[in-house]
């Protein structure tokens, strides 16, 4: 499976990390993701977790447990206790009754001690707004970091 970047908020991320959010309300997912939704398949892609600005760095990274799906009433009822937003944040952001919107449970989170900086170590980095597939030169240095 592939390791996906995922961008998040300094103020979700802040939220993820004390615990008080652990599900993860996207949009949109990569097609492996949505293969399993509602399912027990096992999930061993890695999600690193990019920080966005004003740190713009790779601060960890965490593995998918349940992949949540439905429309905004159905997947609220679902993820309220754990998404980190409040019902108005919640319906703002899944604004349309019709379509279908996703929450990632945020599993076995490691967040390093120092952070990761793509702009200096990746040539040509570029986040992507919500998240992306990592490229096997992306992933390296990455995974050098890692080994510390």
């Amino acid at each position: 499976m592939p390791d996906i970047l995922i961008s998040i908020n300094q103020k979700w991320v802040k939220k993820i990390k004390n615990g008080s959010k652990t599900v993860e309300i996207r949009k949109t997912v990569p097609n492996f993701a949505e293969s399993t939704v509602g399912g027990d398949k096992p999930r061993e892609w890695l999600w690193y977790l990019y920080e966005s600005a004003p740190v713009k760095k790779v601060i960890g990274f965490f593995q998918v447990g349940q992949v949540f799906s439905g429309p905004p009433a159905e997947l609220w009822k679902e993820v309220k206790k754990t998404c980190g937003l409040t019902e108005e944040q919640f319906f703002e952001y899944c604004s349309n009754p019709n379509k279908k919107y996703y929450g990632l449970e945020i599993k076995d989170l490691v967040v390093w001690d120092e952070t990761f900086d793509p702009y200096k170590n990746i040539p040509g980095f570029k986040p992507g707004q919500n998240f992306r597939y990592l490229k096997e030169h992306e992933l390296i240095p990455i995974l050098n970091f890692r080994k510390g």
